[in-house]
């Protein structure tokens, strides 16, 4: 205020008073006629104003000494209201319509003390409070402490107490993107995380959500691992893939620097696709481990050798199957491999040129029998140059002669011509001249007894035929079996021995609970409260 313009103002009104109650205004004007000093009947003041609506209404700049000096000063008024002036603010305040002037290392906005910033809405109780800054340098959403050495903590529901309740949300931080990157990213360039989830009870420490065709978690890595899964549970896994459609497939894998993968009608646990090798497992457990378990048929308790195995599968029907599937003018395939040493190896359920084979091996066929006290004895099959088929039987002569017929399966399985003839071998049981074999065709034989005979002997006999050919209903022949006499066979396939690498996993341990959810939450004023 302009302590000399409020003097002139006094004396104006001392001089006047008896024209102020006289009149309804006292208006002192200058040499132009404009209005200097002007008072209403209702004894508002205007300096520059002819219409004041205050009891002193100034229209200009006012200047006090006790107001001298750059900057803003506390005006204060005592209880007679008088108005004085105390002090001068260190700084300018922040406009709720926004700033201009500032300058980084000079004006801010917090505090100077240890003291934190805190921001509320809603209301000024502790309720009411949403975020503070500590003096740590530490963030805090919804809550008044934070965890040791985080540098933003955002909680959720389940943190009732001086500023949450439980009807927050369950969500404390949620990042949302439009565009082609991440809602939320974390990144670590040394040994740490990018994102660290945990969780202490039945939830998730990670989870994701996609509603499209898109990926609900992605985790890519240079040079580390994509994604890791620890659990410290028997009963849980690393990692949980679950797809909820019927027909779906849980997990895929792909390796071999593939982008692609197949998955299988009507939906699998895991599809692994691989260039070389899709799928690998391994049990370092050198007495008893066996690399893969497999159960079909819904059977919930699978069987494998006590003294392990590479795989072992368990089924109503078939523990383990193979197909070949090659083009039909492949010269080889089979469906199973199997060898103990380089030298005793076999093939089955496989074609070599035109001829199917069940069991092919470099090794005898065997059979086993118990003996007298219950152990095993080996007994060795017979083998032939030739793919015959072979038929006995008992016969007796009448008045020296007798027809044995050929069952009719065996008839059609075999093949009869000059080249392979049936083969007869008659074993007399009684006294007679001795016999002879005539008239054989694929349906039987003849007995005849020599010298005319006629005699009444039983008999035993024997056949042996090659076995026909498979033919296609063109004629053309499927698997040949007629021509064969010691063809030739196959080697040992080419092995090829994969090597392995130890892969460091890292930091492989359940991380501490005491280093992050169950780390002390400091509050204000130094004091500390575990969670």
């Amino acid at each position: 205020m302009k302590l000399g313009l409020i003097k002139s103002a006094l004396l104006v009104l001392l001089v006047f008073t008896c024209q102020i109650y006289s009149q309804s205004a006292l208006n002192v004007k200058d040499s132009l006629g404009n209005s200097l000093f002007y008072i209403r009947s209702n004894g508002n003041i205007g300096l520059g104003s002819m219409n004041p609506l205050v009891r002193l209404q100034v229209m200009g700049d006012v200047r006090s000494s006790v107001l001298s000096g750059r900057g803003a000063r506390l005006l204060f008024a005592d209880d007679r209201g008088t108005i004085f002036a105390r002090g001068t603010l260190p700084k300018p305040g922040w406009s709720l319509t926004g700033n201009m002037g500032t300058y980084p290392d000079t004006t801010f906005l917090g505090t100077l003390d240890d003291k934190a910033l805190i921001f509320k809405t809603g209301g000024g109780s502790p309720l009411n409070e949403r975020m503070r800054l500590h003096p740590e340098g530490s963030i805090s959403v919804n809550s008044a402490g934070f965890h040791s050495g985080d540098v933003f903590a955002s909680f959720g529901a389940g943190y009732p107490g001086a500023i949450n309740n439980d009807e927050l949300t369950g969500y404390p931080v949620s990042g949302y993107s439009a565009g082609d990157f991440s809602g939320i990213y974390g990144e670590n360039t040394a040994i740490g995380d990018g994102v660290l989830g945990v969780n202490t009870a039945t939830g998730s420490g990670l989870f994701g959500q996609n509603t499209s065709t898109g990926s609900g978690v992605i985790g890519i890595s240079f040079k580390g691992f994509g994604s890791v899964g620890l659990t410290g549970s028997g009963n849980a896994s690393g990692i949980l893939a679950v797809n909820r459609d019927s027909a779906g497939t849980g997990l895929i894998s792909i390796g071999g620097g593939l982008t692609n993968s197949l998955i299988l009608e009507g939906g699998t646990g895991l599809s692994s696709l691989g260039r070389q090798t899709g799928l690998f497992a391994q049990a370092v457990d050198s007495l008893s481990g066996t690399g893969i378990i497999s159960a079909g048929n819904e059977i919930s308790s699978p069987l494998s050798p006590e003294r392990g195995a590479g795989i072992s599968g368990t089924g109503r029907q078939f523990g383990v199957t193979g197909f070949a599937k090659s083009d039909t003018s492949a010269k080889e395939k089979w469906g199973g491999y199997f060898e103990a040493a380089p030298g005793s190896y076999a093939f089955t359920g496989g074609r070599l040129g035109k001829t199917d084979y069940g069991v092919l091996t470099s090794g005898v066929n065997a059979i086993m029998v118990k003996d007298g006290k219950g152990e095993n004895r080996v007994m060795f099959n017979t083998a032939s140059p030739e793919v015959v088929l072979e038929d006995y039987g008992t016969g007796q002569l009448e008045r020296g002669f007798s027809h044995v017929s050929l069952d009719t399966l065996f008839s059609r399985a075999i093949f009869i011509d000059d080249i392979n003839p049936l083969k007869v071998f008659v074993q007399v049981e009684g006294d007679c001249n001795g016999v002879y074999v005539t008239n054989k065709t694929k349906e039987g034989f003849d007995v005849r007894e020599l010298k005319g005979g006629r005699s009444h002997v039983q008999f035993s006999w024997h056949v042996v035929a090659t076995r026909g050919n498979i033919v296609n209903p063109d004629g053309t022949v499927e698997t040949d079996y007629s021509t064969l006499r010691f063809p030739k066979g196959t080697g040992r396939p080419e092995v090829k021995a994969f090597s392995t690498t130890k892969v460091d996993t890292g930091n492989n341990t359940i991380p501490d609970k005491n280093k992050k959810h169950q780390v002390e939450i400091k509050k204000p004023g130094g004091k500390k409260k575990r969670k």
